[in-house]
């Protein structure tokens, strides 16, 4: 038996393919956004969305100029001499001098953060060549950088 039309709207039976073909045309369009987001290497995954500055195309600073970059969000480079703790039961490593030397770059791993960080940070990068990426502050006439994540902080290794 034909479904009644005579009021001219077609019945629901009918706008199912319309509605299955919309909804597939638009999977369509989905994937091939999704496919164009991708770089040409298989497993590569989707591109970086930000635009890449300074950081990414130059790499990173020395440890000696991050007292004249303050305020920027770089990596910073170089020697771990020094590790200890600060009054918050935070990490303080000293980069190219000791504490006592106020030309040193300080990165600080936060008390709250350190669970995040090998067992033994000091141990882990007093000796290692560093890179820390982050915003560059002046911590009392010291260049400094607060790093709460591991990926944020990486050795030559």
């Amino acid at each position: 038996m034909k479904p009644d039309t005579s009021d001219g709207v077609a019945p629901r039976r009918r706008r199912r393919p319309l509605r299955a073909l919309a909804a597939a045309s638009l999977l369509a369009l989905l994937a091939a956004g999704s496919l164009a987001a991708c770089s040409g290497s298989p497993g590569s995954g989707p591109k970086n969305t930000v635009e890449p500055g300074p950081l990414q195309a130059n790499g990173p600073i020395s440890w000696s100029e991050a007292g004249s970059r303050v305020g920027e969000v770089l990596s910073v480079e170089g020697p771990v001499t020094s590790a200890s703790r600060d009054d918050n039961g935070g990490m303080i490593l000293n980069v190219g001098g000791d504490a006592s030397d106020p030309s040193r770059f300080v990165v600080v791993i936060p008390k709250a953060a350190l669970r995040r960080f090998p067992a033994d940070p000091a141990s882990r990068y007093v000796g290692q060549l560093i890179v820390a990426t982050g915003r560059i502050v002046d911590q009392g006439g010291t260049a400094a950088m607060v790093v709460r994540s591991p990926r944020r902080l990486t050795t030559g290794e």
